[in-house]
């Protein structure tokens, strides 16, 4: 056994039009039964828009649940979510990234819907990535978790899993697409091959988003190079989003 320890921190970062209640993503920390519970989802805006109701409350509904199926033993990634959102009572939809952590052993499994994503640190400083292009059904509509509107009826789109093994000295961040959208794989990697422990990389990285998305917002994003990809855009610059992520180091 390697008997790890493993801190983690947090950051969230809402829109500046979402500040006044707290954006629309939210996050999952929880160790129970020698497991390591972490989550980010991210809820989808458009819902407020076109029928009224608000993403934040879903999303945050649907992590307590979560939160409540955990401290009751269960583990399981699709019982979990399935679970948690046959529990939650309004309407809305989210897309979710949830790892769960075998503390003593290392051995984990990301369970990925929608374009909330994963990067892993190895010691080699070379990095694991979850992919997004498997869970996008266009190029701006992701896989969803959903509670359909009137009906309440929910559906889970197909989830992408990754079986992963940490070792002593790595770190994983999990974040909502405002983060992925905004700073690129190598600069993530960068920062954390550069700061050891979990909250100051953290608070570099708060530091880059803010600079990329409000102080500096003229710069190249993968967000920006992606549409001049597709043609849709030629100029650089942010796609300005609520961005939550979690730091985890294992020692």
């Amino acid at each position: 056994m390697k008997f790890m320890n493993y801190s983690e921190s947090f950051a969230m970062i809402p829109h500046i039009l979402k500040r006044n209640f707290g954006g629309e993503d939210g996050f999952l920390i929880e160790n129970h039964g020698g497991k390591l519970f972490a989550a980010v989802a991210d809820g989808v805006g458009g819902w407020k828009s076109k029928y009224g109701y608000s993403a934040a409350k879903f999303t945050h509904q649907f992590l307590d649940q979560m939160r409540d199926l955990i401290l009751s033993g269960v583990s399981d990634p699709d019982t979990l979510v399935a679970e948690s959102l046959e529990n939650v009572l309004v309407p809305g939809a989210c897309t979710l990234i949830l790892i769960i952590i075998q503390k003593d052993t290392g051995d984990s499994i990301v369970y990925q819907i929608g374009d909330c994503n994963f990067l892993q640190l190895n010691n080699d400083n070379s990095i694991v990535l979850g992919s997004i292009d498997e869970q996008m059904k266009s190029s701006n509509i992701p896989n969803m978790i959903v509670k359909k509107h009137q009906t309440l009826v929910p559906r889970i789109d197909q989830p992408t899993l990754y079986y992963l093994t940490l070792e002593p000295g790595n770190k994983i961040i999990l974040g909502s697409d405002g983060l992925w959208d905004n700073i690129f794989f190598k600069d993530i990697q960068k920062i954390l091959i550069e700061n050891s422990q979990s909250d100051i990389a953290r608070d570099i990285l708060i530091e880059k988003v803010d600079d990329v998305l409000y102080q500096n917002p003229t710069q190249s994003t993968p967000w920006s190079e992606s549409r001049k990809f597709q043609k849709m855009n030629t100029q650089d610059g942010p796609k300005v989003d609520d961005t939550t992520f979690l730091v985890i180091q294992t020692s």
